[in-house]
């Protein structure tokens, strides 16, 4: 079922598949997966990496990339009604082996509602 769910978003044109490159240049702080994610940023226009870890993040704003995390990737997802709740679908990652904090998600929340209530008056 997820198979099919990943070939859709890639057929719909969500998600583009390219080749991995070798990390030369890549700072020693990196993992070679998130190296290339950046890599990959940095060479599409208009781009937004979505990337969690700490010193990926660093280095994304370093070179001035447009970057997001999962856990408000899946916040967006539930306000725009792709899925029925961020924290199920964190529970699920997290007993795949992913984890995101119940307390980021909550403050994201709370920052979305502090910035409605505020756009609106």
């Amino acid at each position: 079922m997820d198979r099919e769910r990943i070939e859709a978003t890639v057929n719909e044109g969500w998600i583009k598949v390219t080749a991995a490159s070798p990390s030369d240049g890549a700072p020693p702080c990196l993992g070679p997966g998130e190296w290339e994610a950046i890599r990959l940023a940095r060479a599409m226009q208009n781009s937004l990496l979505i990337v969690d870890d700490r010193l990926a993040r660093r280095e994304a704003q370093r070179l001035g990339l447009s970057f997001i995390g999962t856990a408000r990737v899946l916040w967006i997802a539930e306000q725009r009604g792709l899925i029925r709740s961020a924290e199920e679908v964190a529970g699920h990652m997290a007993a795949n082996g992913y984890r995101i904090s119940p307390s980021l998600l909550e403050k994201i929340k709370s920052e979305t509602a502090a910035a409605d209530s505020g756009s609106s008056s």
